[in-house]
């Protein structure tokens, strides 16, 4: 089964299926990040779905912002150096990434 790092790269690049198997890999993340993001107390596989669903329809670089932050849980600082970004701007990719996520999740 391939690690973290290269299905991260995987996603990023829009590789088909990449992002679904980064998604179950890193399970527990995905549960925590719904609990926080999306007020839901038992995340099961359709609200997982619905999250695969959102982060597929993002643009790549919110898509890149929120798996950086919520999945490899890395620091705006972090996020900053590692995208050559200042950190207003990936604070504000990140805020922006995350009313997409929430906009997507509840028009149903």
């Amino acid at each position: 089964m391939p690690n973290v790092e290269s299905l991260l790269e995987a996603a990023r690049t829009g590789h088909p299926g990449a992002l679904d198997q980064l998604l179950r890999l890193c399970q527990p993340d995905i549960r925590r990040y719904a609990r926080r993001n999306c007020m839901a107390s038992d995340v099961d596989d359709a609200v997982r779905i619905e999250l695969v669903q959102a982060l597929e329809s993002m643009p790549i670089h919110y898509r890149e912002i929120i798996l950086l932050r919520d999945l490899e849980e890395l620091t705006i600082g972090e996020m900053a150096s590692s995208l050559s970004l200042s950190t207003a701007a990936v604070k504000s990719r990140l805020h922006r990434a995350r009313l997409l996520m929430r906009e997507y999740l509840l028009e149903d």
